[in-house]
């Protein structure tokens, strides 16, 4: 194999195997209802489009008007941990990863985890 071959061989496998573009499709499966966080209340919304980290979701019974991009911070969320889903909230997000704190556990169980780990609930 010659090493544009080579080259071009990882960089393929690199795009079809990268676990950014899987965790877009993990957070934001196309078709599914997740509920949204607006202005404090939740409201159920489906999901037309997904990108890292971001789902386009359009909110059941509204207008085209109020449909918006939202990341994990405004979903409702379960945290994988230790190969089982607990049910989360995003605290805070920091750059490309997110402070989250685990329903009914305290503060010091609080974790900064990655999108790969984020499905909504």
């Amino acid at each position: 194999m010659t090493m544009k071959a080579f080259a071009v061989a990882a960089a393929t496998a690199l795009v079809c195997f990268s676990p950014v573009s899987a965790s877009a499709a993990d957070l934001c499966p196309i078709g599914k209802t997740v509920k949204v966080n607006w202005k404090g209340d939740w409201y159920p919304a489906k999901v037309e489009k997904s990108e890292v980290a971001k789902c386009f979701i359009t909110y059941t019974g509204y207008g085209k008007e109020y449909d918006e991009w939202v990341g994990p911070d405004r979903l409702q969320i379960k945290v994988s941990w230790k190969g089982d889903w607990y049910p989360a909230k995003v605290v805070q997000v920091q750059g490309d990863k997110y402070k989250i704190h685990y329903d009914g556990y305290g503060s010091s169980d609080d974790e900064v985890v990655d999108i790969s780990r984020i499905q909504p609930r």
